[in-house]
């Protein structure tokens, strides 16, 4: 019974297609050429988008909502209307007010801080390449840098057990389909990662959940699973880019 009437409320979300963010509206539209994202004509769905990753970050401590029992009519809303999952979620959990209920907005902040060590290893030396690649790609560059922390630390010489490498951590056969010259070169390997992430957000309809999924554990993987793999290394990586892209948009503004 419970999970037919979360089912009405994500069906309902979506046909009424007009949604309450604090006062603001708007419609949920794919653009031509931008799959996945949203159109809107106020600067108010910058700071819902703020709060949507703040969500994200914490939602392993966000209960009801957010459970796993009600993942089925999400994902199958998403499908029919194009939308990604994550924000559905993070839509019902704003206009239901489960948030404020259960964590402090002085705790959110202590979340999406860095550490010390995170603090230590984040520059802004590679960001004019972040910026260049992401206008070409059409990507934010608070998420690339996100995913450049999480996945090398910002060291361009990074190689993994597996053999990825460079700041983006590509792996040798996406090197060589990318036609990468220089995988340890930082302006090359930014702009093959970048390349490669718009490519999997093409792929997943632009569901940044399943394209982050497939860039960690492979685009099989989430075929496979028909989304993010159960794999712990796997969601803890989705977790820990949210965070960082939540801190990198809130350190812009600042």
């Amino acid at each position: 019974m419970e999970s037919y009437h979360m089912k009405k409320i994500v069906v309902g979300f979506i046909t009424i297609g007009l949604l309450s963010v604090n006062g603001f509206y708007f419609f949920p539209i794919r653009e031509k050429g931008n799959p996945g994202f949203l159109k809107t004509g106020t600067d108010s769905f910058k700071s819902f988008q703020a709060e949507r990753l703040s969500y994200l970050s914490l939602s392993s401590q966000i209960p009801d909502v957010s459970g796993s029992n009600h993942d089925q009519w999400f994902r199958g809303s998403w499908r029919k209307y194009a939308l990604d999952p994550s924000l559905l979620k993070a839509i019902i959990h704003a206009e239901s007010g489960t948030a404020s209920k259960n964590i402090s907005p002085r705790e959110k902040d202590k979340n999406l801080d860095l550490s010390p060590q995170e603090l230590e290893v984040s520059v802004s030396t590679y960001d004019h390449w972040i910026k260049a690649a992401c206008s070409k790609y059409g990507l934010e560059p608070a998420l690339v840098k996100a995913i450049i922390h999480a996945e090398s630390q910002f060291d361009p010489k990074a190689v993994s057990p597996r053999g990825a490498m460079g700041l983006m951590q590509l792996d040798p056969i996406t090197i060589k389909e990318l036609g990468v010259a220089d995988p340890f070169n930082p302006q090359h390997n930014i702009y093959g990662g970048v390349r490669y992430f718009r490519d999997l957000l093409n792929t997943f309809d632009g569901n940044s959940q399943l394209a982050l999924a497939a860039y960690n554990a492979g685009p099989s993987k989430v075929l496979r699973y028909n989304g993010v793999p159960p794999f712990k290394d796997t969601n803890k990586y989705i977790k820990q880019v949210f965070r960082y892209l939540a801190f990198y948009q809130k350190s812009q503004k600042g």
